[in-house]
């Protein structure tokens, strides 16, 4: 079973950065069915031998095998060796010879009498054909064309070369949601798959979709999928040595490893994918490790060797692949270079990027209506290409869709961004509404009228209206601060448990404690983040108790983030009085909003916990990462 992979590129979205990657496709798998009248012992015998000569590209090798093919005796053999080569041709882009080269392997397929096995083989070398000449139209023709003889064979491995092509086109034009479906029919297929060394392929191609569509979603499930895809892959890549899967494993392990945000794993792993490169030969495809890599040293701030890697990966794009691509390339090194602050090297990339574009535009229209025209002239292809006039037509129907499609996209888009960012205003204006229960200030205000007229000391109802008034100050102000210093939250929430203390003297007692290995005054977390629960404990928490509240708050931090942990012995989550439900809801609502917008903003993995205590009351942790006074 044949097969050969076709590299696509796909462009995902990380903290305004795009990472280039290349994606595997399980194309032309060709061989003999089981139950079929066709077979080729030559073919069949050296299975194993052609499938990692197409694998690492060994152009040699190749050739070799697809002339003795085309020089056997056999019919079915002759036709196995004209796709080979047809399929050589079409990776190396010589597009020029494929025509002929189609017209001499339908003149086989005549003496052939399976001609659902032929049929399948052929509409699936036109679609990839057409699809790389940018004939879309007549790619996904074939495609479908090839998809639907398949399963009518039930042939599960042409099916899966099938739908590969189409997963393709799809994604070319920008359709990822349709291909779903498409996916998840292959998933299947493979999963009911025995062990062998193709596996590894398969898997490789799942994991690369699923790392696609993680950045497109954010789902971490995807990712974690994309996790055991690549795991499986490498486990039968090594176990068959197959270097080529293997270093696409890796890269997907890299790709991992980078989403996670562990810079320095997908740097270990990049070397991995080098070695491999080296042990294989082919440099076809380095370009990609270049540019992946460029991005990791950006993140971990090393811009001197991440514009040596981007430079890197222009060379060998240039040298190695099709203009396209390395227009996509130039566009990548552009944001590299202006991420690092060579602004001059980004504005020249980008210039040679859209020269290239337009150049681009203008070749690929003149290859599609010299491939047509071409096929006008062949009896073969009458029945898809009527005259040169109706295809005009097609072409410009064609042309106005895609326009059509590109609006409708960009439309979607900033819709997408509009709401966005509605909802991040609903959402501060909605915390903005609930930083503090005014009933807090009012009874407040009345704890000190009573202090006032029952001649308390004046000492004391001075520092108590300073509170309150500080307290009122600070809730102000937060309207418009988004972070504060833990100094400045531990200052304030202690102002406001004084003053809860005057209201309800004897009611509770209450503790603040900081790990002494953070720095107060210089870490920061959002504002009145905390004191929503701690409000909660004392009106709600510690109602109607008897026995005396204990409230305790603790900063703490770990290699991962800011620790904070909200305790209290009061009634806990199991309180059923009408009164109290909305308040816990109220104080779940503003941390999820707060945890929301932080997320959103510094693309974090802040979280938060509610669980009920032991013996009695709640506590709360909140998780949030370190950020710094700038």
């Amino acid at each position: 079973m044949a097969f050969s992979i076709l590299f696509v590129p796909f462009y995902m979205s990380n903290n305004s950065t795009m990472r280039y990657f290349v994606l595997p496709f399980l194309l032309f798998l060709t061989s003999s069915v089981t139950g079929q009248k066709c077979e080729c012992l030559l073919y069949s015998q050296n299975e194993k031998a052609i499938d990692f000569a197409n694998e690492i590209m060994d152009t040699t090798a190749i050739q070799s095998w697809y002339n003795k093919l085309k020089t056997s005796p056999d019919a079915y053999c002759k036709f196995l060796g004209g796709c080979q080569e047809i399929r050589y041709f079409t990776q190396k882009r010589r597009f020029s010879l494929i025509p002929g080269l189609f017209n001499s392997l339908e003149k086989i397929e005549k003496t052939i009498h399976c001609k659902e096995l032929t049929a399948v083989d052929i509409a699936r070398y036109k679609a990839d054909y057409y699809q790389k000449i940018d004939s879309i139209e007549l790619g996904t023709k074939y495609a479908f064309d090839a998809l639907a003889l398949a399963e009518k064979m039930q042939n599960d491995e042409k099916t899966l070369s099938a739908i590969s092509i189409i997963y393709t086109i799809l994604c070319r034009q920008n359709q990822d949601a349709k291909a779903t479906p498409y996916v998840l029919t292959a998933l299947k297929l493979i999963e009911r798959q025995p062990e062998n060394y193709k596996l590894a392929l398969y898997y490789n191609w799942l994991g690369r979709i699923y790392e696609t569509n993680f950045a497109l979603i954010g789902d971490k499930k995807l990712l974690d999928s994309t996790a055991i895809f690549a795991n499986k892959a490498l486990d039968i890549a090594q176990k068959y040595q197959l270097y080529k899967q293997i270093q696409y494993a890796f890269q997907l392990k890299e790709a991992i490893a980078y989403r996670h945000g562990n810079f320095q794993q997908s740097l270990s792993f990049h070397d991995s994918t080098y070695y491999y490169i080296k042990k294989t030969g082919d440099l076809q495809y380095i370009h990609t490790y270049f540019q992946t890599k460029a991005l990791t040293l950006v993140e971990m701030q090393d811009f001197k060797a991440a514009a040596a890697h981007q430079d890197s990966a222009i060379h060998y794009a240039r040298k190695y692949i099709q203009p396209a691509f390395v227009a996509n390339i130039l566009k990548q090194g552009a944001e590299v270079f202006e991420m690092i602050g060579e602004k001059d090297r980004a504005l020249a990339a980008l210039k040679e990027y859209n020269s290239m574009s337009d150049s681009l535009f203008n070749v690929s229209r003149s290859t599609i209506i010299n491939e047509l025209e071409q096929k006008y002239q062949k009896v073969n292809y009458e029945n898809t290409i009527l005259d040169l006039s109706n295809q005009r037509k097609f072409l410009w129907i064609g042309l106005l869709s895609l326009a059509l499609l590109a609006m409708i996209v960009y439309y979607q888009y900033r819709q997408k961004i509009f709401k966005q960012k509605q909802v991040i205003l609903e959402t501060e204006q909605r915390l903005n509404r609930a930083r503090m229960n005014p009933h807090f200030f009012f009874n407040a205000l009345s704890s000190l009228q009573s202090f006032a007229i029952n001649d308390t000391d004046s000492i004391v109802l001075a520092e108590n209206l300073s509170k309150f008034s500080h307290i009122m100050r600070q809730t102000l102000e937060n309207t418009y601060r988004e972070y504060v210093t833990i100094k400045q939250e531990d200052d304030f929430l202690r102002e406001y448990l004084e003053l809860q203390q005057m209201r309800f003297p004897g009611k509770f007692d209450f503790s603040i404690q900081c790990d002494q290995n953070l720095d107060v005054d210089d870490l920061l977390i959002p504002s009145m983040i905390v004191q929503p629960f701690v409000e909660n404990s004392v009106e709600h928490g510690f109602t109607n108790l008897s026995y005396k509240g204990v409230l305790k708050i603790k900063f703490d931090q770990d290699k991962e983030g800011i620790l904070i942990s909200v305790y209290d012995n009061g009634r806990g989550l199991n309180y059923t009085a009408s009164v109290a439900k909305p308040y816990v809801s109220r104080a779940s609502q503003i941390i999820k909003d707060r945890i929301y917008l932080l997320n959103l903003k510094l693309k974090t993995n802040a979280t938060f916990n509610i669980i009920s205590n032991i013996e009695e009351g709640v506590t709360v942790t909140i998780k949030l990462p370190i950020i710094h006074e700038p």
